[in-house]
Formats: C-alpha cells, structure tokens, sequence
C-alpha cells in the first residue's frame, strides 16, 4: 500500500470539487477580509451596522443570525486587519495543508461562531462591561475583528509546534508555547482584572479556548460528522442485460520484514498527522529513512 492510499493522507487532500492548491482557503479569507475593510472605508457605519456583532442584535430583538460570523470580516483600523492577516498567513497555511482545505475552512468559521458566543456569555454574566450602554441599549456599535478565528488559529498551531519560532514584528524571536502563554495571560487579565477597554478579549479567549479544545479532544467535523452523509444510501442498479465485470481478485504477497515496516510507517505517519514532524524521535525518523531507500529500491 503507498502513501497516498492511507486514510489520513487522503483526508488532506485536495480533491474535487474543491480543487484548490494548498493555502488557497487562507488567501481565500484573506481576500474577504481586505475587501470588505476597503468598502469600511467608503460606507463604515453602514457595513459595521450590518455586520457587526452585539448579543441583542444577533439573539434578542432582531435574531439576526449572520453575525456571528460576519463581523469576523470587518475591521477597526490598518494595524487591526494587519496583525490578523499577518498571523492567519504564515500560521494558517500550514494548517490548512495539515487539516485539508474543508476542515481548516469549517474550523476557522467556528471559531469566529465561538468567540463571539463567549462574548455573549461574559455580558451576560457581568464578567464583561459593555461601554456606555447596558446589554441591550441602543449605542454600542458591536463587536468587528477576526481574533476571535485567528486566536484559535494561533493556539491549534502552538499545540502542534509548541517550540517552533516566529518573528515578532518581524525581529522578535519568539516559541509558539510562550507566545500563546502570554497572549492568554494577557487577556485573562484584561477581563477578570475588569479593564477598561474597547478590545474585545473575551473573544480572544473564547477562540483560544475552542483551538485548545479543538486539538485535544479532536474535534474535526470529519470526525464528527460522516464524510458519506447526504449520500444515497440505497445501491445503484444496473441496466438489464449489462454484465457487471468484476476486477480480478490479485493478491500482493511481500516478505513479513516488508509487512512489519509497512506498519511501522503507518504509525509514523498517524503520529505526524496528530502531532507534525517535529515531535518525531531519533528511531521513528530511521524508520522513515528505511522505508524511503526500500521504496526508491523497489522503483529500480
């Protein structure tokens, strides 16, 4: 069996009708971002009036569904979209390739959804102040930004590659695990210590929480939900008079000391599907060079 017959291969690649190149989804989304911040720029308050997230306007007096997911698309200012598209660019291609586009697209709206249902829930509770108004008053513009679908971007990369190094502003060496440590202490304090603030951290939080949970309890919807559902489930028939022709039933017999490799490379790639390439050991690399020479042998 190759590689490319493997279930968790296949479940990252980019089959129809999707047909897209790897990354595509993160360009994709960056597009809708930059395109919607330059109509902000001609028509703000109309966009931010219709897009925005507020708990009363998506749950209470309008029902208006769509934000949740909408206001992930609009932006405050220059340094806002900036800092977002920056880190949905070189985190979210590798995750995307690690994922599939499908998934990688499903998770990061959910954890757009996610931060702005923890929003809710902090108003709600009185962990979060709304400025100038009480929950359901008429002058707060809403909640716009994408960090609540980065944040879980951020923190379903760190888990992966906790000590792979980023560039902060472009010169500032810094691990994955410790950028997520104080990005998370950061807003922790800023909501519990009752800052005062037009940030909305508890977005952050909700989506940091969603990447964390999403990662370790493996939560992808191809889990979840079946890859076959909407399918007919009952058989296909065929035409009357038409022979069905079976394919001839061949057996490929190898040597056991290729079986027990063969295994052994399944579990190393599971691991690196799970975890990535950088939490492989010394002797699960050997056993991905072994099988390497074995198969350019067998090519020869």
């Amino acid at each position: 069996m190759g590689i490319y017959d493997r279930d968790y291969y296949r479940q990252t690649s980019f089959s129809k009708p999707w047909g897209t190149a790897p990354g595509q989804i993160v360009k994709l989304l960056i597009i809708l971002n930059v395109s919607v911040f330059v109509i902000q720029q001609w028509f703000e308050p109309s966009v931010n009036a219709w897009f925005s997230f507020k708990t009363s306007w998506a749950f209470h007096s309008g029902w208006e569904i769509w934000r949740p997911i909408t206001y992930a698309f609009c932006h405050a200012g220059p340094w806002h979209i900036l800092g977002n598209m920056l880190f949905l660019y070189f985190l979210g291609r590798e995750l995307e390739i690690l994922y599939g586009p499908r998934e990688f697209l499903k998770f990061y709206l959910a954890g757009a959804v996610i931060g702005a249902l923890c929003q809710s829930a902090f108003e709600f509770t009185g962990v979060v102040n709304v400025p100038s108004e009480t929950l359901f008053g008429p002058t707060h513009i809403g909640t716009i930004g994408a960090s609540g679908a980065v944040s879980s971007v951020v923190f379903l990369y760190a888990l992966h590659y906790p000590r792979k190094r980023i560039l902060i502003w472009g010169f500032i060496p810094i691990e994955m695990f410790w950028l997520a440590v104080i990005f998370l202490v950061i807003n922790l304090f800023s909501v519990f210590g009752h800052e005062s603030s037009t940030v909305a951290h508890a977005v952050h939080l909700g989506g940091a929480a969603y990447g964390i949970a999403y990662k370790l309890g493996d939560l992808r919807f191809s889990r979840i939900i079946p890859s076959n559902l909407g399918q007919n489930p009952w058989p296909r028939k065929h035409s009357v008079g038409v022979r069905k022709k079976h394919a001839p039933n061949l057996r490929v017999v190898r040597p056991p000391e290729e079986e027990v490799l063969n295994d052994q490379v399944d579990e190393v790639l599971r691991k690196i599907s799970r975890e990535g390439t950088e939490s492989l050991t010394d002797q699960e690399r050997d056993i991905l060079q072994s099988a390497s020479q074995q198969y350019k042998a067998r090519r020869h």
